[in-house]
């Protein structure tokens, strides 16, 4: 971006990496999952620090 931005963005980001807290992962990451799929978010990481594990997604073109 060549600038700043203000307000909303309406732009998709290139990556997204999520840190899934104990207990939510239920709750928060199928949501989050299809919503970046709907809005063509290329890659999307999972990472879970106490476990040290990182799972990552990339979107195919089927979706």
């Amino acid at each position: 971006m060549p600038q700043r931005p203000r307000g909303v963005i309406d732009l998709p980001p290139d990556w997204l990496c999520e840190i899934v807290s104990p207990g939510h992962e239920r709750k928060d990451t199928p949501h989050l999952f299809r919503l970046l799929q709907r809005h063509q978010v290329p890659f999307y990481w999972l990472f879970w620090p106490e476990d040290r594990v990182l799972i990552a997604h990339q979107l195919a073109d089927e979706g």
